[in-house]
């Protein structure tokens, strides 16, 4: 599972561009239902789809957003 810091950082640029989940996974060439998957936190973006996301949301988005630090979870 992801921080929640991620799955702000997809619904908020989602949301700032006007996109709706359909029209973000488009964008990246996935299912809506894995778009709200990401969003929601359940499910991580393979490698490519983090690179790819990064590439979406001009770097609102980093590689490191997807992992939480050990010590933050604890």
């Amino acid at each position: 599972m992801t921080s929640q810091t991620i799955t702000y950082k997809l619904r908020n640029w989602r949301r700032q561009h006007g996109l709706s989940q359909a029209a973000a996974a488009q964008r990246m060439n996935v299912a809506r239902r894995t778009w709200h998957q990401w969003e929601r936190g359940t499910v991580i973006p393979r490698a490519e789809h983090i690179r790819a996301l990064m590439n979406l949301t001009a770097g609102a988005v980093a590689a490191d957003d997807f992992f939480v630090d050990r010590q933050e979870a604890a």
